[in-house]
């Protein structure tokens, strides 16, 4: 789920109607309140308090109209979008469709961690209609362009002009249509919004939200039982149990369609930091061939890591899209299991001793990520490939990845195809 990650999604709870404060311990700070500047979850879920899209995602996969009320592809290369009447960004400066030109401009213009473009790959041209209809002009047939704007939050031409990301983070210019306005962004500490009463939609059940960074485990759900919260988010999968029968908590969860994968790099003809048994580096990269990538998958066992690292919260990735998200292909078969035919695959290869080599994985991004990662190592060891593993915190994995450094197998392991989301909160 990402709209309202913190709002619309536990209205239906059983808190007190328009209660004053719901404060929030959330596993991963955000980076950034600049909306285009981090493409990563955690920044979204931020960022939907305070901004809006033109679509949005529902929590089954669905994509439904939000800022755009209505949309219809009228040609092969061309979508019209209606706009909700009247909607007015924080300061009262009304939207208009050229603020919608204006944001798919400025995303290239950002040099972030992680970039917005996929988001506007599709998009080759912007019409006005009036000033609540325009139109989008496409590469080619693009079926898909509402659920690309899912990730593109609608900035203002005149407000957010001349900003840069430093303006967004001080507050300066973190002004959108969304339905909380900021209030104060303390870094490492909180962030305080409150509730927006002009917003075009619903009215939401809390004057104020605050956001705490809580990124270990075990504090967050302390917190929670102390009561200096009224919500945690990702809990622990190894608590779950003990929360269950807790009478003083509730537990609340939602499948998810996030999938965590592994990505070695199969493009270039040779890996750094790859030797073979006695250290010699490998003149070659054994990830360029496809029996290699077949050995790595059957090497892992997906099962096992869902039911001791995650104790069953989420389910073995058989595709890179989890069930009910779009794309899915539910004709393909689940992945294997098989270090048998793993070892074999690479001997065929020309490693029937396998090698030496290092992988990355984020720690605290994914739930258990890094403890996922040493569990692959393991098991890739099994197999003949010695694996070593570096951890590093989200900020820094997101850049080293994006930065495309090749010193090491930048990864994430490809084991979960549907976690399951998991909130804790006092109980009734």
């Amino acid at each position: 789920m990402r709209k309202f990650l913190l709002a619309t999604a536990f209205s239906l709870l059983t808190l007190p109607a328009f209660a004053a404060t719901l404060t929030v311990a959330v596993a991963v700070e955000t980076t950034s309140l600049d909306p285009q500047f981090h493409n990563v979850q955690f920044n979204h879920s931020t960022d939907d308090h305070i901004w809006d899209t033109l679509t949005y995602q529902s929590a089954d996969g669905k994509v439904i109209p939000w800022l755009a009320e209505s949309y219809k592809m009228v040609d092969d290369t061309s979508w019209e979008f209606t706009l909700h009447p009247n909607v007015k960004f924080h300061d009262g400066t009304p939207l208009d469709p050229d603020d919608v030109a204006f944001t798919i401009a400025r995303i290239p213009t950002v040099h972030g961690p992680s970039t917005y473009n996929i988001f506007i790959e599709p998009i080759a041209g912007y019409e006005r209609i009036d000033s609540t209809h325009f139109r989008l002009k496409t590469k080619g047939v693009q079926p898909f362009l509402p659920f690309s704007l899912t990730g593109i939050s609608i900035l203002s031409r005149t407000i957010h002009a001349n900003a840069n990301t430093a303006d967004f983070n001080s507050g300066k210019v973190a002004i959108g249509t969304g339905p909380y306005k900021l209030v104060k962004f303390d870094r490492g500490v909180s962030i305080v919004l409150a509730r927006n009463p002009d917003w075009w939609g619903p009215k939401l059940p809390w004057d104020e939200v605050i956001l705490r960074p809580i990124n270990n485990d075990a504090s967050r759900l302390s917190a929670l039982l102390a009561g200096e919260v009224d919500l945690a988010d990702r809990m622990a999968p190894d608590d779950l149990e003990r929360i269950r029968k807790d009478p003083k908590l509730a537990l609340y969860s939602s499948r998810a369609h996030q999938v965590l994968y592994m990505f070695p790099d199969s493009t270039h003809d040779t890996l750094p930091l790859t030797w073979d048994k006695q250290g010699k580096p490998l003149g070659r990269n054994p990830t360029k061939d496809i029996r290699v990538r077949e050995a790595l998958s059957l090497a892992i066992n997906r099962d096992a890591i869902v039911r001791a690292i995650m104790s069953g919260a989420g389910s073995p990735a058989d595709q890179m899209v989890a069930p009910g998200a779009i794309g899915r292909d539910e004709t393909l078969k689940p992945l294997g299991y098989d270090p048998a035919r793993a070892k074999a695959l690479l001997a065929e290869a020309g490693y029937p001793d396998g090698w030496k080599w290092t992988m990355v994985a984020p720690s605290n991004m994914y739930q258990n990520d890094s403890k996922i990662g040493q569990a692959i190592a393991q098991m890739l060891g099994r197999v003949g490939i010695e694996t070593g593993i570096d951890t590093f915190t989200p900020v820094v994995f997101t850049a080293y990845n994006w930065a495309a450094r090749r010193d090491r197998v930048v990864y994430t392991p490809n084991v979960l195809g549907s976690t399951q989301a998991f909130y804790a909160k006092p109980a009734p």
